[in-house]
């Protein structure tokens, strides 16, 4: 029987009182068809797969990718992993013994190995009775021929092994592990990360083996492994914190078992319904998409409990359950459903971003939200139904010392609104000057521990070799057999001669590889090893005879170097490691430099690193720009949702204020804007905005009812904000948790999660109602700020 009386006057919320007693009344059912869709999501996550790769980052048809794709299709992988060892200065016969043992164990027992190099096979090109030689430099150790102090010093003199493979003053040399570029025949299916991990395991075992020799391990895919280690490890950590602190709290301010499980069930429903759509539609699990997590977490506990804390009190005051689940929900769910709509919508409009990742974020985002909703709106109130709640007289299920701290907030807000809202508005606009000089960020390393070897060995090999990254140029005549044009030639040598041993966009270029080191190697072989010859040939029909001639004898050596119609070159420039964002103005002066010396011919910059140095500021940027739109989208639908323009424009000081003064602080810590803690801004738009949305919704209720500003305040604080006040210990507690990562950058985003979920609700209980008496103003009957303990402890 519907009680007329506490029936809501508005539509929204008379819609949500008849839904509650549907709820109620088919509670079993609702149960059971979302177990059934749970169980259908479920078994759909094994299909889930994982790419933390820059790759992952770019849409497919994206040009960057793209270039990349075509690029590892002629030519390879770039990328490498490199074993660096020790050498006393000299090539002993104990050193080159572990060189041929470790480079035979790699090729035949690592799997996805495409080609591994040392001094033991590099290309050794030499003349021999006018005849061309292109062998194995040591074919045939340990009967060959070279005597050890001779072949060091034959070695040091090579261009193509220098800072390749022996360090410049001979301390160390390396062997090249070369990673398959796809794991099938068909090079349809590329090597993911779990294949390419399973091969640095492999090798690192082996390298483990002699610790006499202190090799050094270091590469791009051993950089990506241990983040990926790392990250998976401290994220399984801090997870399992967050969650162990989420259910004290709940049990701390609850004391009931529906108190801890409902908010859970809502929070990995969620997280399901999300990784099962996921999974169904066939998009990676990426280290961008990971921040859905902790986010429908937030949203997750915010949700249910508005819900369950607006319940008890009900249920705690007339003991009747149904009425207590209907009221809640008529009472809260209109709220709820603002938020969701408002934080999905904020969302969705990330879809307009450039970047795959940063779409997938706010489309997966959005799902995970909606998910929230339903199970809170719905599975809930259906639960709360079907199993027996005991009824807690006297109000023990929250805490009453919460309710002084909020009253305090709430009258310093209505003493003085004025000062407190000037002073906020003007921490804005410097927070808003403070924010520009922000810096974006790609360093990986830089944020690993120094216990981690990978760093160490990183730091140490890109010092040993002059550098252990590489950018790719890519140029292409357009006409088969350009290349043999002289004039094409010489400009290649001119660019590798102006980039070698330069600086641009603040990278080091220390040296350059391509077809000119065949080349020349091949006419000096020609003209009598004399070494006055190393040069590349001045004719076309000379250069493509050298060409054919070392081609019939190293066919897969020159296809490293040159496309298949010998209309295109590879350069490779080797480059000092250094922040990837400084790799994207690398990029840009290479580019015009080679456009100006090839102006007649394509030129594609491309590479591992300068995927890196195109997708991550990009997807910097890029995220920055749709927080703004999100920002301004959310704004705009509260205004809508609340039907205020004043209420609308109150909100933005709330919203904004935390966000902007956590970024200030990053500013002052000097944390740049990485991957990660670009992340926390996307999750505390959830969090400020449901609690922002919250509070003024219902104070538009208080106000509509009373006209009464202080009333309305005083009331919306006493009843809407317990809620607000659990929602942010119970989050705030779980993204400290973060804290305890080893990552530098996954630090930071815990402590800025952690503080900016606490100043949200400060601006929520503080800020905001003294924006709002400012804008409606002190009328003459509501002078006096209640303080009746009764009304503190149940109003």
């Amino acid at each position: 029987m519907t009680d007329k009386n506490a029936v809501p006057q508005n539509l929204l919320g008379r819609l949500f009182y008849r839904w509650a007693e549907a709820c109620y009344d088919h509670g079993k059912w609702i149960v059971v068809l979302s177990l059934v869709m749970l169980g259908g999501l479920i078994s759909q996550l094994p299909k889930l797969h994982m790419d933390m790769s820059v790759e992952a980052m770019l849409h497919e048809l994206d040009p960057v990718r793209v270039n990349y794709d075509e690029f590892k299709e002629v030519f390879g992988r770039d990328d490498v992993v490199i074993l660096s060892l020790p050498t006393g200065g000299v090539l002993s016969d104990k050193l080159l013994k572990t060189l041929s043992t470790l480079q035979a164990r790699i090729e035949t027992d690592v799997p996805y190995v495409h080609e591994v190099t040392s001094l033991i096979n590099a290309r050794h090109t030499y003349g021999d009775n006018d005849l061309l030689v292109v062998e194995d430099l040591l074919d045939g150790w340990p009967q060959h021929k070279w005597d050890n102090r001779e072949l060091t010093d034959y070695v040091l003199g090579q261009e193509s092994y220098r800072n390749r493979l022996i360090s410049a003053d001979g301390s160390h040399t390396a062997i090249l592990v070369e990673l398959e570029a796809f794991a099938d025949a068909t090079h349809t299916v590329k090597l993911d990360e779990k294949q390419s991990a399973e091969a640095i395991k492999a090798i690192r075992k082996m390298t483990d083996e002699y610790p006499e020799m202190d090799i050094a391990m270091a590469g791009r895919p051993v950089i990506n492994n241990i983040k990926n280690v790392i990250t998976l490890r401290d994220s399984g950590i801090s997870t399992s914190v967050s969650l162990g602190l989420t259910l004290l709290f709940l049990i701390f301010f609850f004391r009931r078992i529906s108190g801890v499980l409902l908010p859970m069930l809502v929070i990995y429903g969620s997280i399901i319904g999300a990784a099962g759509m996921m999974a169904i539609f066939g998009s990676p699990f990426t280290l961008t998409i990971s921040a859905v997590f902790p986010l429908m977490v937030a949203v997750g506990v915010a949700d249910s409990v508005h819900i369950l804390a607006q319940f008890y009190r009900n249920y705690e005051g007339h003991g009747n359950k149904r009425s207590a689940i209907i009221g809640a929900i008529s009472h809260s769910a209109p709220a709820v459903l603002m938020t969701s709509l408002t934080t999905a919508a904020g969302f969705i409009s990330f879809v307009a971003g450039e970047l795959a990742s940063t779409a997938e974020l706010g489309i997966y985002a959005a799902v995970a939200v909606m998910f929230a909703l339903f199970f809170t709106i719905a599975l809930l109130p259906a639960l709360l139904s079907i199993f027996r709640i005991r009824q807690q007289v006297g109000n023990r299920s929250l805490n009453h010392k919460m309710y002084g701290f909020l009253d305090a907030c709430g009258r310093l807000a209505y003493t003085y609104p004025r000062a407190i809202s000037i002073i906020s508005i003007v921490t804005l606009l410097l927070c808003v000057w403070g924010c520009s000089i922000l810096r974006f960020s790609y360093d990986p390393i830089s944020q690993f521990p120094d216990s981690i070897v990978e760093k160490r060995d990183n730091y140490a090999v890109d010092a040993t070799y002059a550098g252990n990254s590489a950018v790719e140029v890519v140029i292409d005549t357009g006409t088969p057999n350009g290349i043999y044009e002289p004039a094409f030639i010489q400009q290649l040598q001119l660019a590798a001669d102006q980039l070698a041993h330069s600086k641009m966009g603040g990278i080091e270029i220390s040296e350059t590889y391509s077809v000119l080191n065949i080349l020349k190697e091949t006419h000096r072989a020609l003209n009598g090893n004399n070494d006055a010859f190393y040069r590349v040939a001045d004719t076309r029909d000379l250069l493509a005879q050298e060409t054919l001639l070392f081609e019939m004898s190293n066919h897969d050596d020159l296809m490293d170097v040159v496309n298949d119609n010998y209309s295109a070159v590879r350069l490779t420039l080797k480059c000092r490691y250094d922040d990837g964002v400084k790799y994207q103005l690398l990029v840009r002066e290479l580019e015009k430099r080679l456009h100006r010396l090839f102006p007649n011919d394509k030129v594609t910059v491309t590479g591992s690193s300068v995927l890196s140095a195109e997708s991550v500021p990009r997807a910097l940027s890029t995220m920055a720009k749709s927080y703004v739109l999100a920002a301004v989208m959310i704004i705009g639908m509260m205004m809508l949702t609340v039907r205020s323009v004043r209420i609308g424009l109150v909100s933005i000081l709330p919203n904004l204020l935390p966000i902007m003064l956590v970024l200030n602080i990053m500013v002052l810590m000097h944390w740049p804007l990485d991957m990660a803690t670009i992340m926390f801004a996307a999750i505390a738009m959830g969090v400020v905005v449901d609690d922002t949305l919250h509070f003024l919704y219902n104070f538009k209720l208080s106000y509509r009812h009373s006209l009464n500003v202080r009333y309305a305040i005083q009331h919306t604080l006493r009843t809407t904000g317990p809620a607000m006040f659990i929602t942010t210990v119970i989050f705030s507690a779980g993204s400290a948790a973060n804290m305890l990562s080893s990552l530098d950058n996954i630090f930071a985003f815990g402590f800025s999660m952690w503080l900016v979920t606490i100043l949200a609700l400060l601006a929520d209980i503080l800020v905001a109602p003294a924006m709002l008496v400012w804008v409606y103003g002190h009328h003459k009957h509501d002078e006096d700020w209640v303080d009746d303990k009764a009304a503190l402890a149940g109003s």
